[in-house]
Protein backbone atom coordinates (compact mmCIF):
# COMPACT_ATOMS: atom_id res chain seq x y z
CA UNK A 1 0.00 0.00 0.00
CA UNK A 2 0.92 3.40 -1.08
CA UNK A 3 -0.44 6.59 0.33
CA UNK A 4 1.57 9.75 -1.44
CA UNK A 5 1.35 13.25 -0.08
CA UNK A 6 -2.27 12.97 1.84
CA UNK A 7 -3.01 16.31 3.22
CA UNK A 8 -5.24 17.26 6.20
CA UNK A 9 -6.28 20.57 7.12
CA UNK A 10 -6.77 20.39 10.60
CA UNK A 11 -5.66 17.37 12.74
CA UNK A 12 -7.35 17.10 16.45
CA UNK A 13 -6.11 14.95 19.15
CA UNK A 14 -8.63 14.62 21.64
CA UNK A 15 -9.86 17.77 20.32
CA UNK A 16 -6.89 20.37 20.04
CA UNK A 17 -5.60 21.41 16.70
CA UNK A 18 -2.52 20.53 15.95
CA UNK A 19 -2.40 21.66 12.47
CA UNK A 20 -2.58 20.74 8.95
CA UNK A 21 -0.93 17.48 8.31
CA UNK A 22 1.11 16.12 5.23
CA UNK A 23 1.69 12.29 5.36
CA UNK A 24 3.14 10.22 2.94
CA UNK A 25 2.96 6.05 3.57
CA UNK A 26 4.33 2.87 2.17
CA UNK A 27 3.47 -0.79 3.62
CA UNK A 28 4.37 -4.07 2.87
CA UNK A 29 3.93 -7.46 4.31
CA UNK A 30 7.14 -7.05 6.24
CA UNK A 31 8.01 -3.66 6.94
CA UNK A 32 5.67 -0.13 6.89
CA UNK A 33 7.72 4.14 6.59
CA UNK A 34 6.00 7.24 6.96
CA UNK A 35 7.25 10.42 6.43
CA UNK A 36 4.48 13.60 8.04
CA UNK A 37 4.93 17.07 8.60
CA UNK A 38 2.47 19.51 10.62
CA UNK A 39 3.77 23.34 11.11
CA UNK A 40 6.01 23.03 14.22
CA UNK A 41 7.09 19.09 13.12
CA UNK A 42 8.52 17.03 10.49
CA UNK A 43 9.99 13.97 10.68
CA UNK A 44 9.55 9.87 9.80
CA UNK A 45 8.59 6.66 11.18
CA UNK A 46 9.86 3.30 10.16
CA UNK A 47 9.25 -0.18 11.23
CA UNK A 48 10.51 -3.81 9.78
CA UNK A 49 10.61 -7.32 10.73
CA UNK A 50 13.79 -8.29 11.34
CA UNK A 51 14.93 -11.58 10.25
CA UNK A 52 14.42 -14.52 12.06
CA UNK A 53 16.49 -17.00 13.62
CA UNK A 54 15.43 -19.86 10.99
CA UNK A 55 13.21 -20.00 7.96
CA UNK A 56 11.10 -22.97 9.84
CA UNK A 57 10.97 -20.20 13.09
CA UNK A 58 9.91 -17.23 11.11
CA UNK A 59 6.30 -16.88 12.87
CA UNK A 60 7.42 -17.09 16.18
CA UNK A 61 11.57 -15.35 15.88
CA UNK A 62 11.29 -12.13 13.91
CA UNK A 63 11.15 -9.16 16.08
CA UNK A 64 9.74 -6.13 15.00
CA UNK A 65 12.46 -3.11 14.56
CA UNK A 66 10.95 0.45 14.57
CA UNK A 67 12.45 4.29 14.99
CA UNK A 68 11.13 7.45 14.94
CA UNK A 69 12.94 10.22 13.72
CA UNK A 70 12.27 13.92 13.72
CA UNK A 71 14.43 15.98 11.19
CA UNK A 72 12.46 18.91 13.13
CA UNK A 73 10.67 20.20 16.40
CA UNK A 74 9.92 23.81 17.12
CA UNK A 75 8.85 23.40 20.90
CA UNK A 76 6.93 26.71 20.50
CA UNK A 77 4.28 25.22 18.27
CA UNK A 78 3.59 22.38 20.52
CA UNK A 79 0.02 22.75 21.54
CA UNK A 80 -0.64 22.81 25.38
CA UNK A 81 -3.25 19.84 25.87
CA UNK A 82 -5.07 19.85 29.12
CA UNK A 83 -4.96 15.58 29.25
CA UNK A 84 -2.63 14.38 26.39
CA UNK A 85 -2.83 10.93 27.46
CA UNK A 86 -6.22 10.71 28.10
CA UNK A 87 -8.43 9.13 30.89
CA UNK A 88 -7.08 6.64 33.14
CA UNK A 89 -9.67 4.14 33.04
CA UNK A 90 -8.77 3.84 29.32
CA UNK A 91 -7.26 0.33 28.37
CA UNK A 92 -3.34 -0.72 28.60
CA UNK A 93 -1.10 -0.37 25.92
CA UNK A 94 0.53 -3.62 24.35
CA UNK A 95 3.78 -1.51 24.39
CA UNK A 96 7.70 -1.75 22.73
CA UNK A 97 10.72 0.27 23.09
CA UNK A 98 10.86 2.98 20.93
CA UNK A 99 13.96 4.65 19.94
CA UNK A 100 13.86 8.07 19.10
CA UNK A 101 15.90 10.54 17.53
CA UNK A 102 15.08 14.23 17.44
CA UNK A 103 18.04 15.80 14.72
CA UNK A 104 16.97 19.54 15.62
CA UNK A 105 15.22 20.94 18.38
CA UNK A 106 13.85 24.68 17.80
CA UNK A 107 12.00 27.75 19.90
CA UNK A 108 10.89 29.92 17.25
CA UNK A 109 14.53 30.50 15.37
CA UNK A 110 16.80 29.68 17.61
CA UNK A 111 17.98 25.91 17.49
CA UNK A 112 18.40 24.28 20.83
CA UNK A 113 20.64 21.30 20.05
CA UNK A 114 19.53 17.66 19.27
CA UNK A 115 18.79 14.40 21.26
CA UNK A 116 18.02 10.90 21.18
CA UNK A 117 16.32 8.69 24.12
CA UNK A 118 14.00 5.33 24.38
CA UNK A 119 10.44 5.43 25.50
CA UNK A 120 10.54 2.53 27.16
CA UNK A 121 7.04 2.72 28.15
CA UNK A 122 3.65 4.76 27.27
CA UNK A 123 0.10 4.12 28.89
CA UNK A 124 -2.55 5.82 29.60
CA UNK A 125 -1.31 6.49 33.22
CA UNK A 126 2.13 6.94 32.98
CA UNK A 127 4.91 7.24 30.29
CA UNK A 128 8.93 6.94 31.05
CA UNK A 129 12.02 7.95 28.75
CA UNK A 130 15.42 6.11 29.41
CA UNK A 131 18.52 6.66 27.78
CA UNK A 132 18.24 10.68 27.66
CA UNK A 133 21.32 12.01 25.71
CA UNK A 134 22.42 14.98 22.99
CA UNK A 135 23.44 18.13 23.20
CA UNK A 136 20.78 20.89 23.97
CA UNK A 137 21.32 24.61 24.88
CA UNK A 138 25.06 24.33 25.20
CA UNK A 139 25.36 21.09 27.34
CA UNK A 140 25.70 17.57 27.13
CA UNK A 141 23.17 15.09 28.38
CA UNK A 142 25.10 11.78 29.36
CA UNK A 143 23.04 8.81 28.31
CA UNK A 144 21.99 7.93 31.77
CA UNK A 145 19.50 10.53 31.91
CA UNK A 146 15.91 9.91 32.35
CA UNK A 147 12.60 10.92 32.79
CA UNK A 148 8.65 10.01 34.10
CA UNK A 149 5.65 10.49 34.79
CA UNK A 150 2.95 8.59 36.70
CA UNK A 151 -0.68 9.16 37.14
CA UNK A 152 -2.80 7.74 39.94
CA UNK A 153 -5.34 8.33 42.61
CA UNK A 154 -3.29 10.33 45.01
CA UNK A 155 -2.30 12.49 41.81
CA UNK A 156 0.30 13.14 39.14
CA UNK A 157 4.17 12.70 39.56
CA UNK A 158 7.03 13.70 37.60
CA UNK A 159 10.49 12.54 38.35
CA UNK A 160 14.14 13.48 36.29
CA UNK A 161 16.93 12.29 36.46
CA UNK A 162 19.54 14.07 34.68
CA UNK A 163 23.88 13.89 34.47
CA UNK A 164 24.77 16.95 32.09
CA UNK A 165 28.04 18.88 31.51
CA UNK A 166 28.40 21.71 30.40
CA UNK A 167 30.53 25.04 28.66
CA UNK A 168 29.51 28.27 29.79
CA UNK A 169 26.37 28.14 31.92
CA UNK A 170 25.38 31.54 31.64
CA UNK A 171 24.54 30.83 27.75
CA UNK A 172 22.67 27.50 28.54
CA UNK A 173 20.35 30.00 30.61
CA UNK A 174 20.19 32.28 27.93
CA UNK A 175 18.99 29.90 25.40
CA UNK A 176 16.51 29.01 27.74
CA UNK A 177 15.55 33.01 28.02
CA UNK A 178 16.37 33.03 31.87
CA UNK A 179 19.04 36.31 32.33
CA UNK A 180 22.39 34.52 32.81
CA UNK A 181 23.79 35.07 36.32
CA UNK A 182 26.65 33.46 35.90
CA UNK A 183 29.56 32.90 32.90
CA UNK A 184 31.51 29.43 33.59
CA UNK A 185 34.54 27.63 31.74
CA UNK A 186 32.89 24.51 31.88
CA UNK A 187 31.36 22.21 34.92
CA UNK A 188 28.73 19.61 35.26
CA UNK A 189 25.48 18.97 37.19
CA UNK A 190 23.72 15.46 38.51
CA UNK A 191 19.87 15.87 39.03
CA UNK A 192 17.44 13.80 40.91
CA UNK A 193 14.07 15.53 40.75
CA UNK A 194 10.85 14.86 41.59
CA UNK A 195 7.60 17.18 41.75
CA UNK A 196 3.89 16.54 42.18
CA UNK A 197 2.37 17.40 38.42
CA UNK A 198 2.99 16.51 34.94
CA UNK A 199 6.73 17.73 33.51
CA UNK A 200 4.69 20.84 32.03
CA UNK A 201 3.74 22.09 35.56
CA UNK A 202 7.73 22.02 36.55
CA UNK A 203 7.75 24.90 39.53
CA UNK A 204 11.29 24.98 41.25
CA UNK A 205 9.71 25.36 44.67
CA UNK A 206 8.13 22.28 44.33
CA UNK A 207 10.45 20.33 43.58
CA UNK A 208 11.96 17.69 45.82
CA UNK A 209 15.53 15.55 45.64
CA UNK A 210 18.95 16.55 45.11
CA UNK A 211 21.27 18.39 42.46
CA UNK A 212 25.25 18.16 42.51
CA UNK A 213 26.59 21.62 40.61
CA UNK A 214 30.50 21.29 40.00
CA UNK A 215 31.91 24.58 38.02
CA UNK A 216 35.27 25.75 36.72
CA UNK A 217 36.61 29.32 37.07
CA UNK A 218 33.87 31.65 36.20
CA UNK A 219 31.92 35.11 37.47
CA UNK A 220 29.17 36.34 38.13
CA UNK A 221 27.37 38.29 35.66
CA UNK A 222 28.04 41.93 36.87
CA UNK A 223 24.27 43.61 36.71
CA UNK A 224 22.79 39.91 38.59
CA UNK A 225 25.51 40.31 41.31
CA UNK A 226 25.19 44.04 42.16
CA UNK A 227 20.79 42.22 42.37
Amino acid sequence: MTVDELRVEQLLWRGQPLGSLNLSVVSDRESFSSEFMLPWLRGSYHQQLAAPISESAADFDADLERILSIERLDVSGIPEFENPMGDETEMALSWEPLPVTISNVYRGSNRLGGIDFTVADLQPDRWHLTGVAGDLIGATLLSDSQVAWQRSQGGEVTSLALAVEFNNLGSSLESLGVEPIVQTRGGAIDIDWSWTGSPGLFDLKTVSGSMDLTMESGSFVSANAEA
